[in-house]
C-alpha cells in the first residue's frame, strides 16, 4: 500500500509539475527603459532608384546602449523616421501590433540573421552569404525593410523601392541574387554590396516562407530527482533551451503554497535564466 501511495504521490508531482512553464524571454523586461544611439557613420552599399533619382541607401546601425542587454543590436521598423539617438524608451513586446504572419516573419529574419554574435552568417547548406559585420547588419536591416514594404498593413512607414512583391516566387528572387540587382529599383556596389543583397533575399525568403527556427523549452527528464518532504514534495529540474538563450518561469495553475527556486536560493518566479540551469520545486500534498 505505501509504494502505491508514493507513486501516487509522483504522479501528481509530474502532473503538477507541467503546470509550470517556461515563456521564451523576448529580449526585454516588462517596461525597462533602455537608451538607443546611432553612431553617425553610415553604411552604404547599395544604391537605390525612386522618382527623384539615385541616392546610397543608408544603414544606420542602432544599439542598446543601456540596461542588461546593452551592446546588443537594434533594428529600426518605420525606415521614413528618423533614428534615435540617445532617446530612452520603454521597451515591450510590440509583436502584438503587427499581424501574426509580419511578426513570424519578422522573427524568421531576426533569427537566421545578424544579431551580433557572429560576422559570418551561412546558408541552409553551409556557404558563407557574408563575412563581415558591415555586410552582415546591412544585409539584415534591408531584408527588413523589403519585408515590411510589401505588407500592406506596413508599408506606408517604409520606402518602394524596397518593396519586392512583384518577384513572388523564390526563382525569381534567386535570379535577382544571380543578376546582382533589382531593375529600376536597388543596385548593390562591389562585393560587399552583393555579399549583402544575398543575404537580404535569403531572409526574405524565410520571412515569406515564416521559418523559424526551432523553439524548444523543457526539463530534462532524466536529470528529475523527487522525494517526500513532510507534507511537500520536492525535486530538481534541469532547464532545457532549444533555439533560445533565455526562458522567464511562470507557476499559473500551481497550488497555494508551492515554492519554487534557483539554486541560489531566489525565488524563480518570474525571474529569467539560461540552458542547464537547475530549478527546485516545492508543491504541498494537499
Amino acid at each position: 500500500m505505501k509504494k502505491m501511495r508514493t507513486h501516487r504521490w509522483m504522479c501528481i508531482f509530474f502532473a503538477l509539475l507541467l503546470s509550470l512553464s517556461l515563456i521564451p524571454f523576448p529580449g526585454f523586461a516588462a517596461a525597462e527603459q533602455v537608451t538607443l544611439t546611432t553612431p553617425s557613420q553610415m553604411t552604404r552599399l547599395w544604391i537605390y532608384e525612386s522618382s527623384d533619382g539615385r541616392d546610397t541607401l543608408q544603414g544606420p546601425y542602432h544599439q542598446v546602449s543601456s540596461g542588461p542587454d546593452a551592446g546588443q543590436v537594434a533594428y529600426c521598423l518605420q525606415h521614413r523616421k528618423l533614428s534615435p539617438n540617445g532617446n530612452t524608451h520603454s521597451a515591450e513586446g510590440l509583436f502584438g501590433n503587427y499581424s501574426q504572419r509580419i511578426a513570424t516573419g519578422l522573427q524568421a529574419i531576426l533569427e537566421y540573421g545578424y544579431d551580433g554574435s557572429s560576422d559570418i552568417i551561412r546558408d541552409d547548406y553551409g556557404n558563407i552569404l557574408t563575412s563581415t559585420k558591415s555586410q552582415s547588419h546591412y544585409g539584415t536591416l534591408n531584408a527588413i525593410r523589403m519585408w515590411l514594404s510589401e505588407q500592406p498593413e506596413t508599408q506606408a512607414d517604409l520606402y518602394g523601392f524596397t518593396n519586392l512583391s512583384i518577384y513572388s516566387s523564390d526563382a525569381q528572387l534567386d535570379a535577382l541574387a544571380a543578376q546582382g540587382n533589382v531593375p529600376g529599383q536597388l543596385y548593390p556596389q562591389g562585393e560587399d554590396g552583393q555579399a549583402s543583397f544575398r543575404l537580404a533575399l535569403y531572409l526574405l525568403k524565410k520571412a515569406r516562407h515564416q521559418e523559424t527556427k526551432p523553439h524548444t523549452v523543457s526539463f530534462s527528464s532524466n536529470a528529475v530527482t523527487a522525494r517526500r518532504d513532510g507534507e511537500y514534495l520536492t525535486a530538481s529540474v534541469k532547464l532545457q533551451l532549444t533555439g533560445i538563450d533565455r526562458a522567464t518561469i511562470t507557476a499559473s495553475g500551481l497550488p497555494s503554497g508551492t515554492t519554487v527556486q534557483d539554486s541560489s536560493g531566489h525565488n524563480a518566479i518570474g525571474r529569467t535564466y539560461t540552458n542547464g540551469t537547475t530549478i527546485s520545486v516545492r508543491i504541498p500534498l494537499q
